[in-house]
């Protein structure tokens, strides 16, 4: 869902895959507002040297088609430019897309201040009662904090607005000074 559509910003029309080690593998997809990673470890991985590949949209739903329908075991390689997903008699070929992808660590942050605790479940059932309402063209929902609330609002000119409050635990974490001698 946060992979561009932009034709002048090719590099963005993709997932970037990269190991981030021996068995960790790092998915990562942004639009230029919105960024989506996940890491996901596999024991079977085995990557032998550092690969950083970006694999197009039309590519990964075919790869989650295949992936879906097969039982067998699914092997990956990368190979000059192409991306090859094999599963028992299927091979899949896919041309990656060449072009340099933006340094997305620079925008995840390292340290936070803050520390919010709260359900799930309950973030989640609000999110979507309140996305019922949420502009069409934006889907913009506002979160709003204070010490023991969040507050999360839509408004869509045509069908009216949407609030919801949930209890939160909000702390702020105190930075840690170490004074060496």
């Amino acid at each position: 869902y946060s992979v561009s559509n932009d034709e002048t910003r090719y590099h963005l029309n993709g997932v970037y895959f990269e190991s981030a080690d021996k068995n960790n593998l790092i998915m990562v997809a942004t639009d230029g507002h919105r960024l989506s990673l996940i890491k996901k470890s596999f024991s079977e991985l085995n990557f032998t040297e550092k690969i950083g590949v970006i694999i197009p949209k039309k590519g990964l739903f075919e790869i989650k088609k295949l992936i879906e329908s097969s039982t067998d075991e699914v092997y990956i390689a990368v190979e000059g430019s192409q991306f090859i997903l094999r599963s028992g008699t299927y091979v899949l070929m896919i041309r990656l897309i060449e072009g340099k992808y933006p340094n997305y660590q620079q925008f995840i942050p390292q340290k936070l201040p803050q520390k919010i605790v709260i359900s799930r479940e309950v973030l989640l059932s609000s999110l979507k009662r309140v996305s019922l309402l949420a502009n069409q063209k934006s889907k913009a929902i506002l979160f709003s904090f204070s010490s023991s609330k969040l507050e999360i609002t839509s408004n869509n000119p045509e069908l009216g607005d949407a609030k919801e409050e949930i209890d939160l635990e909000y702390t702020l974490v105190p930075e840690v000074l170490i004074v060496s001698p």
